[in-house]
């Protein structure tokens, strides 16, 4: 509160001594703080609520246009996006290779007692045998090709024999399909996976996998079109099964042949 003999005071006692001087400043210091905060305050909280609810008023606005900027947008790209017609593969896809498998496998009983322990370990060496693979899936478009399906692979060696089984991702893309020509036909391929794998001699187990990672990354190359729906052509894959217990990596060399069932 301000003091009613306040002026009378500062006019009395201003020129008496320093003190009271000082004590004349700091009274009217105090009055100024007084008002001047809710002062303050009052604008401060004005000016946010003002700004609060123009950014409201304008959030309508700014959300209808970039509603209707997308919606525009979206029409323009459907409505000049045309893959074209097919003109080497599509729709339904079928694919079956064969082959012989060169490569390495080792593995240990499936029991944590004899894992890593020489004693135990069944070692193929340089093994050989076949393997192959059968999926299923579809071509959306002419340079891409997937589908779900079967591989296995049947590898001996030092007295060993080694059975691997696996459920796959079956993946191809046509990266230079755009070249046109040959370039039409070469494809990479993935398989992505998993299974089982065991050694045994004998009749009896000596390696278990249990539960297996399958990957296997390769080339395809089908040149040959057999009639309107049938193309093959050679396919190289490296491969590799593994768990803690086993571990198979193998070079794949075959014919893979494919069903399409477009364009006719």
């Amino acid at each position: 509160m301000i003091d009613a003999n306040w002026p009378n005071f500062r006019a009395s006692s201003a020129a008496t001594s320093p003190q009271m001087a000082t004590l004349a400043f700091r009274r009217g210091r105090d009055d100024c703080d007084f008002w001047a905060a809710p002062l303050a305050s009052v604008s401060l909280v004005t000016t946010s609520k003002i700004a609060g609810l123009l950014v409201l008023c304008a959030l309508p606005f700014f959300a209808e246009s970039a509603l209707a900027d997308k919606a525009e947008w979206a029409d323009k790209w459907e409505g000049s996006y045309d893959p074209g017609r097919a003109l080497r593969r599509s729709d339904v896809a079928i694919g079956l290779s064969l082959g012989v498998a060169l490569g390495g496998v080792s593995g240990y009983p499936n029991d944590v007692q004899k894992l890593n322990d020489p004693a135990y370990e069944a070692n193929l060496g340089a093994a050989a045998g076949g393997a192959g693979a059968l999926w299923l899936g579809g071509a959306l478009r002419d340079w891409f090709v997937f589908g779900v399906g079967y591989a296995s692979s049947t590898t001996t060696g030092h007295g060993y024999t080694s059975v691997a089984r696996d459920f796959i991702l079956h993946i191809e893309g046509f990266p230079l399909f755009a070249k046109g020509g040959v370039w039409q036909n070469l494809a990479l391929i993935g398989d992505f996976g998993g299974g089982a794998q065991k050694i045994t001699k004998q009749g009896l187990t000596s390696g278990d996998g249990g539960a297996m990672a399958f990957v296997a990354f390769g080339v395809l190359y089908e040149p040959l079109r057999l009639g309107d729906h049938f193309s093959g052509g050679p396919v190289v894959e490296v491969t590799e099964q593994f768990s803690a217990s086993l571990n198979a990596m193998l070079v794949t060399g075959g014919f893979q042949i494919a069903f399409y069932g477009g364009p006719s």
